[in-house]
Order: C-alpha cells, then structure tokens, then sequence
C-alpha cells in the first residue's frame, strides 16, 4: 500500500504476529521431550505449555485491537501481509486450543477477529484454499494421535484426590513453611529428619507420583 499510516499499521500486525504469537504457538502442538537440537518445554521464554498457552492466549486479543474494525479483512476492504501472516496460525489456534481444557477458540478471539475470521472462512476462496490444506495436514497429526501425549489435551489428570489436594483445598491443616503460585511447603506430621519439608506443586497436573513425571514436568522439578 502507499498509504503510509496504513503501511505502519500492517507492519504492526505482522511484527506482532512474529514477535509475540509465533515464537510461543508450539506450545499447541510440539510434544514434551527432544525433537532433534531442541528440547520443549521451554516454549519460547516460558517454561510451561501452561504458561505459554496463557500468553497465547493474551496475545491474540492484544490482535484484536490492532484490527480497524472496518472489515472485513484486518486493515479494511482489502486483505493485506498482515491478514496473510495471521490467517494461518488462526487456522491452527482454532483447531488447536479446543483440545486444551478450558479454552474457547472462539472466545479467545475478540469481536474484530472473530468477525474477520467468519468472512475468511466463509466468503474469501483463497483463504478458504489455505485452510483447507492446512486442515489436511492437521487431520493426519489427529490420525497420528499426536495430542494423546500432550498435557491438558490428550493428555489430562483424571486421577481421585489425594491427601495433598485435601492440604491445598485446607481441608487438613498443615504448617505451611512456604507459598507461591506454583508450590506449597508444609512440615511433614511424621519426620525422619529434623527438618522434614514436603513440597509439592498447586497445579499437580497428572503428578501424583514422582514415578508420572514426564518431560511437561521438567519446569516444576527442574
């Protein structure tokens, strides 16, 4: 375009789309452990799909506002780079999150975007074209189960509540020695040392046991 503010404006969506949404999106989809030189988690600067998925989130309605609202494409009547670089990871944000417990696609999303993303997939054929090549390769990864392995998606704690849930819901007391977001420590009723902390994590995420530690564990226990 040479309209200058317009330009400025499709570059902020483009360098937000790389800098804040791409760099954090395998939080979606890339499964715990090795995959050649690097290893997940961290997802980006996060050390946790949850915390990832949570800035995810934060950042595409942080999108919303960066549309016109004129629509019906991001910038206006015309689509733009900045449609061309978001539409795809739309593509994968709205396949993807569902699977997460909790999350709503389509609620992440603001008005602007959601009304963008209405008119893309129902009434412009080239997006409708991306999407659907997208969607193919992403219906193979559901054959291949890739998700079944994922933490919160496939992969969610359905176990009973244990002794430890009945401390965090301080249905049993304990001498609570520390507190964070993350952990609690209490005194252990029963010591085999003179100091005897137990320490054990708020959000327990399927680790019940030391011996279901997996890699989505490792920001936890370090």
């Amino acid at each position: 375009t040479s309209d200058p503010v317009r330009s400025a404006l499709v570059d902020r969506i483009c360098r937000h789309h790389d800098l804040y949404i791409a760099g954090i999106q395998g939080a979606m989809y890339k499964v715990a452990g090795s995959a050649g030189h690097s290893t997940f988690p961290p997802f980006g600067p996060f050390a946790s799909r949850r915390d990832a998925l949570a800035e995810l989130v934060r950042q595409i309605r942080a999108t919303d506002d960066f549309a016109d609202g004129s629509g019906p494409y991001l910038l206006g009547a015309e689509p733009t780079a900045a449609d061309c670089a978001l539409f795809p990871t739309a593509v994968f944000w709205m396949r993807m999150l569902p699977l997460f417990e909790g999350m709503d696609a389509g609620l992440v999303m603001g008005p602007k975007l959601q009304r963008w993303w209405e008119h893309l997939t129902n009434h412009d054929p080239v997006a409708q074209r991306v999407k659907g090549e997208i969607d193919g390769a992403l219906d193979q990864w559901f054959v291949n189960k890739r998700w079944d392995t994922i933490l919160g998606a496939g992969l969610r704690d359905q176990a009973p509540a244990t002794i430890f849930d009945k401390i965090l819901a301080k249905e049993i007391p304990a001498a609570v020695v520390y507190e964070d977001e993350e952990v609690l420590a209490f005194r252990d009723i029963q010591p085999v040392a003179p100091t005897h902390v137990l320490v054990i994590p708020k959000r327990r995420q399927g680790l019940t046991q030391l011996r279901h530690a997996t890699a989505e564990h490792k920001p936890l226990l370090g």
